[in-house]
């Protein structure tokens, strides 16, 4: 489709403007232009223009009929979507753990960072390429749940790097109903390290009770307590296992986007978390969220970020839900520009679980 953009203050688009219509006045048909208009008052408008000449019997042009469609809150329409997918990029971007977005003939669409520090560039091939070295659909492949509309947690040995990942799965939908994957990865290399090593741990001790149960009392007392304490160690690492896969549950990011100190962007899950409709959070103020005693914590953290200051990645503070209930979040910030302002833009995921599961 054509575009002009039809503004007396920039010859440029003055003449290509003109050109169009030397090509309507000389007879060409013309389809889809889309042309902005500078309206009297200073306004800019779209329209869609399309000509087709009329002929009289002598075969000269006689008249031009024209049709134009205002398109005016599709291109306004089509600029905020553009501006909430740049925000969720900032995020994506600004996160520590690995992020990619494929679409369903296994293209990746986008990579973040940490992803590409890892993995190296991605451009033209498919994930199973970029990620396992492979030449066809990985035999573990989760992407059939996922466009099917599920989230999957799951874990990954990855055969190009050699490291094991936490991965979350969940889908994601485009303004043209079509669904994406997006996937987070977390590197728990060192963690299944250590598991394996107590796990080795255990079966040597195991079978070293089972040769000597013939030796002096003393030597099994020895072992008995070195199994006791190799099972203390299984089931604190069960705990943590616990603890962990509650909190990679229940953490379904939520997204927002602060400006001159109230929120102006929030998605679904955010609003969940604070217990509020979505609607109701744009535009109050963002300290309103969180508990009056760590307000002076997020006020200088955020104006250090405004500042171009350097300040944690990200930190954990009591907020408030709509029903006055505390809560514990885990806040990070980037700065973006939104609008063409400076703005905060940032992740929460919700922290009052683990917290309660590690006071028992």
């Amino acid at each position: 489709m054509n575009v002009v953009d039809l503004c007396p203050d920039d010859p440029e688009r003055l003449s290509t403007a003109r050109k169009i219509i030397n090509r309507i006045t000389a007879g060409e048909s013309i389809k889809d232009v889309e042309l902005q208009l500078q309206r009297s008052d200073d306004r800019l408008k779209w329209i869609s223009l399309s000509t087709e000449p009329v002929k009289n019997a002598n075969g000269d042009i006689a008249k031009i009929r024209a049709v134009a469609i205002d398109i005016s809150d599709r291109k306004l329409a089509e600029k905020a979507r553009r501006s909430q997918r740049d925000n969720l990029m900032n995020i994506l971007d600004s996160m520590a753990d690995g992020v990619y977005i494929i679409n369903q003939e296994y293209e990746i669409e986008y990579a973040n960072p940490p992803l590409i520090k890892e993995f190296g560039p991605f451009a033209g091939k498919k994930c199973y390429n970029y990620l396992a070295n492979r030449e066809n659909v990985c035999p573990y492949c989760k992407n059939k749940d996922v466009f099917a509309g599920k989230t999957v947690h799951w874990q990954w040995f990855s055969p190009k790097n050699k490291k094991t990942y936490d991965l979350m799965d969940t889908p994601l939908k485009n303004p043209d109903g079509s669904i994406w994957k997006l996937e987070i990865f977390r590197d728990i290399t060192e963690y299944k390290r250590v598991e394996k090593e107590l796990v080795k741990a255990r079966d040597e001790l195991e079978q070293r009770v089972a040769k000597r149960t013939a030796e002096l009392e003393k030597i099994n007392e020895r072992l008995r307590r070195q199994i006791v304490d190799c099972e203390l160690a299984e089931s604190a690492l069960r705990d943590s296992e616990q603890k962990y896969s509650t909190l990679v549950e229940d953490a379904l990011i939520g997204v927002y986007i602060i400006q001159n100190g109230k929120i102006v962007f929030a998605n679904d899950k955010f609003a969940e978390t604070y217990g509020y409709p979505k609607a109701e959070l744009i535009g109050i103020e963002s300290l309103q969220l969180v508990h009056p005693e760590d307000r002076p914590l997020v006020r200088e953290m955020r104006t250090k970020r405004l500042r171009g200051e350097k300040v944690p990645s990200e930190y954990e503070v009591r907020g408030l839900k709509k029903n006055g209930e505390t809560i514990w979040v885990m806040r990070s910030y980037s700065l973006i520009n939104y609008d063409g302002k400076p703005a905060i833009s940032g992740i929460v995921s919700d922290m009052t679980k683990r917290r309660k599961a590690e006071e028992i």
